[in-house]
């Protein structure tokens, strides 16, 4: 239990960085986490998120929603459910979800389609799901890959491949970082070769969709390629001009919470940590 709490501490910290950082650009030297007064509520009502989970075991709209999810999500998301950009976004809303039920996946496919169901019209929902189940599938896996080994790259891509369809546009861009960290590619060429599909796409919805599954493989690519460090990770995150909220999460959830977070004082006096930095 408190190895999933580490995790789950590092989870959120791992959010509050990617939500810091988005916005600095790729010449970042030094990065500090600021936990501001007004960063309570945010982590007071995600808590609330997790409870919720924990008692009921399931979803319910009406009662996620009263959970007023502006207070939760990164500044200026406004709306319901359906205003989120992008699937990654909705994905790591739910990473207290992959936490809580890592052991059961079959409860965890269920609470992820039936949410599915209610943020995305029916006709496009299958792409979608695909992108929500495999990072969420990936957190549950980091949560049990100390144990089982899942985290080796040489198992986490395989068993991530599992649950993709290999013809669809996430399984093949999935199946290139396999190859890509099996040849110990670099930075440049993970982009170059993952990007490909996009160039001279001209229709907006197919765009779309490269998009999100784009963000989630390179997310991949990061962690998976430096797994032991968080900061590198994020900072070669940045420096591409890519950086995927979810490799901050993937990755700071492999490494639970750092010493440094453990002593980490919440109530003002001491207001920032360098978490990343770089020479």
């Amino acid at each position: 239990m408190r190895v999933i709490f580490s995790r789950f501490q590092g989870a959120l910290l791992g959010g509050f960085v990617a939500r810091d950082l988005k916005d600095r650009g790729s010449n970042l030297k030094v990065s500090t986490l600021r936990i501001q007064s007004s960063n309570e509520s945010i982590l007071e009502n995600l808590l609330r998120v997790i409870q919720f989970c924990v008692d009921s075991q399931s979803f319910q709209e009406l009662d996620w929603n009263q959970l007023r999810f502006k207070e939760i999500l990164p500044q200026g998301l406004e709306g319901d459910l359906r205003s989120f950009p992008r699937v990654i976004d909705r994905a790591i809303a739910l990473t207290p979800l992959a936490l809580l039920l890592q052991d059961n996946p079959a409860l965890l496919d269920q609470q992820i389609e039936k949410i599915a169901r209610i943020w995305w019209p029916q006709t496009s929902a299958p792409n979608h799901l695909e992108s929500l189940q495999i990072v969420l599938k990936a957190i549950a896996l980091i949560c049990q890959g100390t144990d089982r080994g899942y985290c080796r790259p040489s198992r986490f891509m395989p068993t991530v491949l599992d649950y993709l369809a290999a013809d669809s546009i996430l399984g093949i861009q999935c199946g290139q970082v396999q190859a890509l960290i099996e040849q110990r590619a670099g930075l440049e060429t993970a982009i170059e070769t993952l990007s490909q599909p996009l160039l001279g796409c001209k229709d907006p919805a197919i765009e779309s969709v490269y998009q999100d599954s784009l963000g989630i493989a390179l997310a991949l690519f990061y962690f998976l390629d430096t797994p032991e460090d968080f900061s590198l990770t994020v900072l070669r995150s940045l420096r591409a001009g890519t950086l995927a909220p979810a490799s901050c999460i993937l990755s700071s959830i492999f490494q639970g919470r750092t010493m440094a977070w453990r002593i980490f004082r919440w109530d003002g006096a001491q207001d920032q940590d360098n978490l990343v930095e770089s020479n």
